[in-house]
């Protein structure tokens, strides 16, 4: 038996994998498998040659999908650098939950009363959390970005709600990818 590495299609149950496919098999009606490009395209069997095709994703599919990106963007953490009072430069990592949020506006509250505020963050190059302190303008710097991005992500879940088309909601795709 030969073997080769590659993206498969299972005929029956519509599943796109990377495995492995006989190619003594390969091509037999008897034979679930069959190679697809692997292109990150979704695809489905079809009734001619070359026996697939890319899967067409429905509108109201496509709107769920993004939203549920969207969704998972303002839940996955994301890597910001800043300052501290000792002039040390660092990457910590926050996200656009509402305990985070607040979290920040309760640091730029304390750092307008005594010009710096402490609390923890979780280093974003070895993932230990460290105990910081920041100055006013260190902490409205991520203030700004982190409302920057969760403003951008709302306007992209509200935009997606509105869409009229696939063509909209493509559209709306690309600006997230690039975000």
């Amino acid at each position: 038996m030969a073997f080769r590495n590659c993206r498969i299609l299972n005929r029956i149950t519509h599943e796109n994998f990377y495995g492995r496919i006989d190619t003594e098999f390969e091509g037999n009606d008897f034979y679930e498998l069959m190679e697809i490009p692997d292109d990150g395209k979704i695809y489905e069997p079809a009734e001619n040659s070359p026996y697939y095709q890319e899967k067409t994703v429905g509108f109201e599919e496509l709107k769920q999908s993004l939203l549920e990106k969207i969704a998972d963007l303002k839940n996955t953490p994301f890597s910001i650098t800043i300052t501290d009072i000792d002039g040390v430069e660092g990457s910590y990592f926050v996200d656009l939950q509402d305990s985070t949020i607040l979290k920040i506006l309760v640091l730029v509250k304390k750092a307008e009363i005594i010009a710096q505020a402490s609390d923890e963050f979780i280093n974003a190059d070895n993932g230990i959390a460290e105990y910081k302190t920041f100055s006013l303008e260190a902490i409205q710097g991520v203030q700004a970005e982190v409302i920057q991005k969760d403003d951008f992500l709302k306007l992209k879940a509200n935009q997606v709600k509105l869409a009229l088309n696939i063509e909209a909601l493509e559209s709306i795709e690309l600006e997230i990818n690039n975000l």
